[in-house]
């Protein structure tokens, strides 16, 4: 479990659909200690820390509205 505060590496990742029967969808998880993936558009309120121009585009295109971290 993750807990507020908390900094953790996370990856875009292809997961089975949930509303589209055979379909994929790009999910944000987390790594370290169990696999926890997060939706869009707002993955529980998580910030981002650290992300490149291309990983804020990806994030984009896979339905996130992230904030970068204040």
């Amino acid at each position: 479990m993750v807990m507020p505060g908390q900094v953790v590496d996370a990856v875009l990742i292809e997961a089975p659909s949930q509303t589209v029967r055979g379909g994929t969808e790009t999910r944000l998880e987390l790594i370290g200690g169990a696999p926890v993936q997060l939706e869009p558009p707002d993955a529980w309120g998580t910030e981002v820390v650290e992300a490149t121009p291309a990983e804020w585009a990806a994030l984009a295109a896979a339905g996130y509205a992230l904030q970068p971290a204040k």
